[in-house]
């Protein structure tokens, strides 16, 4: 069984029209990295990973970049999941 690949410590986010590249300390890049392969994994759900991930992303906001406000994480996946539930809705069906 191969290894399991290691999260780098540099990502690129979109900021506004632009895209850059960020640091993540070591700690937060990979509970980052290994919650997204449980979630791809389908070890965990839609709902828990975002939880999960926005926890990550307040506590870097707040007590690392000392932000009043933190990021928004996993909107693309907030979006599948707002849409799931709307098609559901529509079609009656849990």
């Amino acid at each position: 069984m191969p290894a399991e690949p290691e999260p780098s410590l540099f990502q690129k986010i979109k900021a506004g029209e632009n895209e850059v590249y960020v640091y993540l300390p070591e700690e937060y890049s990979h509970e980052a990295f290994f919650l997204g392969a449980r979630y791809q994994r389908a070890e965990i759900p839609a709902l828990k990973a975002i939880e999960t991930m926005q926890g990550l992303a307040n506590q870097l906001c707040y007590y690392e970049l000392k932000l009043s406000e933190p990021f928004q994480v996993l909107q693309f996946l907030r979006d599948e999941s707002a849409e799931s539930t709307d098609d559901e809705a529509a079609s009656g069906m849990p």
